[in-house]
């Protein structure tokens, strides 16, 4: 076997039961997106605290999501974060929303709580249709 970044087990029938993945990584349309590498290069932006990218829909109409917070008294303007984005990454790891948050939801870890942004996401995407 080899290291995919899958996380697996194998149950008492002998069977290999699909559990996640170990990091952030996902494959949207057929491509392999490092939801890491998306978020650290939108926060080179000076006016971003935190950012974190969520995956919504399913098959053919998954699309990423971008939750941001920003730095006091700064400004995000987005033109600008898509610009230098778009200079750094390719086009398809750009996400295709951005939503300001006051503070990002937390674990009881103190980690992104990515399910709770995941809801918020779908959740509106539901409210338009």
């Amino acid at each position: 076997m080899y290291h995919s970044g899958d996380l697996a087990r194998f149950r008492d029938d002998g069977n290999i039961e699909f559990l996640g993945r170990k990091d952030y990584q996902i494959e949207i349309r057929a491509i392999r997106v490092e939801l890491g590498e998306v978020e650290a290069t939108i926060q080179q932006d000076p006016a971003i605290q935190e950012s974190a990218v969520v995956v919504t829909g399913e098959g053919d109409n998954q699309q990423l999501v971008c939750f941001l917070t920003q730095k006091e008294g700064q400004e995000i303007k987005l033109a600008r974060i898509k610009d230098e984005f778009l200079r750094k990454l390719p086009e398809y790891m750009l996400p295709s929303e951005f939503r300001l948050v006051d503070t990002m939801p937390l674990t009881s870890n103190g980690k992104i709580d990515r399910k709770t942004l995941t809801q918020i996401a779908e959740d509106k995407i539901k409210k338009k249709e």
